[in-house]
């Protein structure tokens, strides 16, 4: 299944779109943390909440890096052709999922399955 011209379009600019609202996010993310722990004077129990804050900015600093890369992979695959294969299986992904998720890299099946061996890998250890 080939997607349109207009379809890939449309998509390229969802990416494009997104990429600048998480870029501008980490970057409001990273300002406020730093002015927070510049500008105030800290006592023994701000620690505690300081160090909580950055644990919870430091995995969504995480998330968002990895939404980057896959936003990245899904804008060079518009450019050289491949977009919307499932790279696990090599069908196509469902355009709803892709409409929705424009980076998404796995069909839902794919994702279910990744998700269920994760699932048996966690339990397992």
């Amino acid at each position: 299944m080939a997607f349109s011209k207009d379809f890939l379009m449309g998509q390229k600019e969802k990416l494009l779109k997104h990429k600048m609202r998480v870029m501008n996010t980490m970057k409001e993310n990273y300002q406020t943390e730093v002015i927070a722990q510049t500008e105030d004077t800290i006592e023994d129990g701000d620690q505690a909440q300081i160090y909580t804050n950055q644990n919870v900015s430091f995995s969504l600093q995480k998330s968002s890096i990895k939404t980057l890369h896959d936003i990245e992979i899904a804008l060079e695959k518009i450019e050289k052709g491949g977009y919307g294969i499932c790279e696990e299986t090599g069908e196509p992904i469902e355009t709803k999922r892709l409409e929705k998720q424009p980076w998404v890299r796995l069909s839902l099946e794919a994702q279910e399955e990744l998700e269920r061996q994760e699932k048996k890998f966690l339990r397992a250890a």
